[in-house]
């Protein structure tokens, strides 16, 4: 502000000297007694072009359009300004000079103009010394020719316009600083300014005064300036020690500062202070990068900058509770993060002053997200263990290791009659009695598991026994061993099971070999690597109508075929064996596909209320061909070496059986290498997944599973494993799948063909 300020008064001066001459007032154009001329005109002129210029650089900095003005002002200045007075003639051109210097850009010409300015302020203020002095030798005083005392106040005016106007550059910076230098340099030129001055003025009021001598007064003088710079460098050293002092100490609270950062950064807790305002005081890099805040972004910034408004408003609340309760508090918040929400257990306790004000409130989070959802998981499996033990079908006991009830459900009380409260705390024995070999009463640790026991009798509360069925769980908890036992009355079942076992076993027996017999055993192609699968329906004996069948045809070439006859159990066995046998003979016979499909189609229109799903594929090697037709069967997928699977594309048609439909077929080119996957409805149906995806899965599954294998590897060997791959993706559970699977890897032999795979059909 001080260089606006300086050129503003200057403009003022300029201004009231310009406003005088035609008022004719010698007081505005600085005519202050007889001893002091008034203002010249060209001077005022000058004044205000140069302090109106200087207000314009203060505004709008030193740019490239800015300097072009101040050149022309300058230039326009100086001429003007030379056509007064010698003395008013050399400071108005120096200022001129003085602003294009300041403007620039490069730091050597900015400290020239820095020194004109002083040069400037020299000059005004040698005049009002003269002044001062009634000293004659310093200028024309009385005979109307010198410079104005107005002049020489807006020179200087103008001189520490000039030096201030970039105050962080040249030597203006050496007084403006902040530091050390700028105080010394203020105070040095504050005592040569105001005590120098002083003291002249005086040793002449003693002259005048006739108080001493020319001799005794310089004598005075000289003994006045040593004073004053003693007194003026004792001040000087007196500051310097208190900034030695000061630094020392600030330079300890840094490195205290950067001890305490690190310890915080290497904190695994999120730590931060703030002030009774709201602003961060200091934070670690953990609560940066919680609120996502660059280094050096946190300190000085408000609440309302990093948090949420919500968290900014709890922030503000919970720091008035530590303030005003005057100890800590502790709260459970959520933030959001890039992986989710995660849980801060947060701790706010005050920092207080030597007088035990709080001025800070400080806080320290953990993140017990892992705790908290344990804690959660724990609550929630225990409500479902309450849950699952009320409603379970069985009655079960839970015990302690020696064979005391500590819990039971309601099915227990239903099924021995007993109050839940009168079984907790007895010995187990009380519901299982004694056995009959003289190894003591039926202990949780000699249970064995359900079936391993088949002569295992459970007391009524009237004292009659009973067969039961008992599943032994041991849970080991910080309590000590628990034994979990599910108890089921098999009164009524035991019989039941054993002729149903037997009629089973029977069935399964003669099921199995007929599913065998008809099936048969394809023929092993060394020429023509395959792998193929078959599980058996856990339901209807293990039997159903799915097959497949490889057949050597003439000329080198081969036909596929993979079938699934329409439902389950020994009829779809049967149909299924007469359809294989069927349509091997007549695929040997050379038949076309489509020709192939046509005729099998007239054969199951022949049977009652049968479907047949099929899909006959005549293969070339040689070639590199693929003929196809699909009877309503699910696309064959195929895998080109480098690419994903895609499904081969077949012309849309009817199960066999429904008749009345032509049966086409599509001709492919296939690449050496590529491999053939056949299956049916069971690898893929489910009743609550949408068979695409299904299908998608068994794609990517299929990809994986050929990108892990070497290309030039054992063909046989790699189909192979790819088979189990995809048995155990798409059926992880086969002793609960309900419906019959079959799956036929085929790979091309690598044999030149067309990179580009095309098709035609007909």
């Amino acid at each position: 502000m001080a260089a606006p300020t300086a050129a503003l008064l200057g403009l003022l001066l300029a201004a009231a000297a310009l406003l005088g001459l035609p008022l004719h007032s010698g007081v505005l154009r600085g005519a202050l007694s007889g001893r002091s001329v008034p203002m010249e005109p060209n001077s005022a002129v000058a004044l205000v072009l140069l302090t109106g210029t200087l207000l314009l650089i203060v505004r709008a900095g030193p740019t490239e359009a800015g300097r072009r003005t101040v050149g022309s002002a300058a230039v326009a200045a100086a001429v003007i300004g030379s056509l007064c007075a010698p003395e008013s003639a050399l400071g108005l051109v120096l200022a001129a000079a003085a602003l294009p210097a300041i403007c620039s850009h490069r730091p050597r010409v900015v400290l020239l103009g820095q020194a004109l300015g002083v040069a400037v302020a020299m000059l005004g203020q040698a005049r009002l010394y003269s002044f001062a002095y009634s000293v004659r030798e310093l200028g024309p005083i009385g005979n109307g020719t010198g410079m104005a005392v107005s002049t020489a106040l807006a020179l200087i005016l103008i001189g520490v316009a000039v030096f201030l106007v970039r105050p962080d550059e040249g030597l203006a910076a050496l007084l403006t600083n902040a530091g050390t230098t700028g105080l010394f340099g203020r105070w040095t030129f504050g005592a040569t300014l105001t005590l120098i001055p002083l003291l002249g003025r005086l040793q002449l009021a003693g002259e005048d005064a006739r108080w001493f001598g020319v001799r005794q007064g310089i004598t005075l003088m000289v003994l006045g300036r040593v004073s004053a710079l003693l007194v003026v460098s004792f001040g000087m050293l007196s500051l310097a020690r208190r900034a030695e002092t000061a630094r020392a100490e600030a330079l300890r609270k840094i490195g205290e500062y950067a001890q305490l950062q690190a310890f915080m950064d290497h904190t695994p807790a999120v730590v931060f202070s703030r002030d009774l305002d709201g602003r961060y005081l200091a934070a670690n890099s953990r609560f940066e990068h919680l609120v996502g805040a660059a280094p050096g972004q946190v300190v000085g910034a408000l609440v309302e900058d990093l948090l949420t408004p919500e968290a900014a408003v709890a922030a503000r609340r919970a720091d008035h509770a530590v303030r005003t309760g005057r100890g800590s508090v502790q709260q459970e918040e959520v933030v959001q993060q890039e992986d989710g929400p995660h849980h801060y257990l947060t701790t706010l306790f005050p920092l207080t002053d030597g007088a035990g004000r709080p001025y800070a409130v400080c806080g320290v989070s953990l993140d017990v997200t892992d705790r908290v959802l344990a804690r959660r998981e724990a609550d929630r499996l225990q409500r479902r263990f309450r849950d699952l033990l009320e409603s379970g079908p069985d009655a079960t006991v839970i015990s302690d290791g020696d064979g005391i009830i500590v819990m039971v459900n309601a099915q227990t009380e239903k099924l021995f009659d007993h109050r839940r409260e009168d079984l907790v705390g007895r010995p187990l024995s009380l519901l299982l009695p004694e056995r009959a070999e003289p190894s003591g009463p039926l202990t949780p640790s000699e249970l064995e598991p359900s079936g391993a026991e088949p002569d295992l009798r459970a007391r009524h509360r009237d004292g009659r026994e009973f067969p039961v069925e008992i599943s032994v769980s041991p849970l080991e908890t910080e309590d000590g061993l628990l034994v979990s036992a599910a108890i089921r009355d098999i009164t009524g079942r035991r019989q039941a099971e054993a002729e149903r076992r037997a009629l089973y076993e029977q069935q399964r027996r003669i099921a199995l070999t007929l599913q065998h017999s008809l099936m048969g055993t394809p023929p092993q192609l060394p020429q023509l690597p395959t792998a193929s699968r078959y599980l058996a329906s856990a339901q209807d004996a293990g039997v159903g109508g799915d097959w497949f069948d490889l057949i050597p045809l003439d000329g080198g070439r081969f036909g596929i075929l993979i079938g699934d006859v329409m439902g389950r159990g020994v009829d779809a066995a049967a149909v299924m064996g007469q359809l294989r046998a069927a349509a091997h003979a007549l695929a040997q016979t050379g038949l076309s596909p489509a020709r192939l499909m046509t005729a099998l189609d007239a054969f199951v229109a022949e049977l009652p209320d049968q479907l047949v799903t099929c899909c006959y594929l005549v293969l070339d090697p040689g070639a590199g061909e693929l003929t196809l037709c699909s009877a309503g069967h699910l696309p064959a997928l195929l895998t080109v070496p480098g690419q994903p699977p895609q499904a081969l594309a077949a012309p849309i048609s009817v199960p066999l059986g429904v008749g009345g439909f032509q049966h086409r077929q599509a001709v492919h080119r296939l690449p050496p290498g590529s491999t053939l996957a056949l299956y049916t409805d069971g690898l893929v149906e489910t009743p609550d997944t949408d068979i695409d995806l299904r299908i998608q899965l068994l794609a990517d599954t299929l990809e994986s599973a050929l990108a892990e294998e070497p290309s030039d590897g054992d063909g046989a060997r790699v189909l192979d494993r790819a088979a189990d791959c995809l048995l155990r993706a798409l059926i992880p559970d086969p002793e609960a799948h309900n419906d019959d699977v079959t799956l036929l890897l085929v790979r091309l032999p690598q044999v030149p063909s067309p990179a580009d795979p095309m098709a035609r059909t007909w």
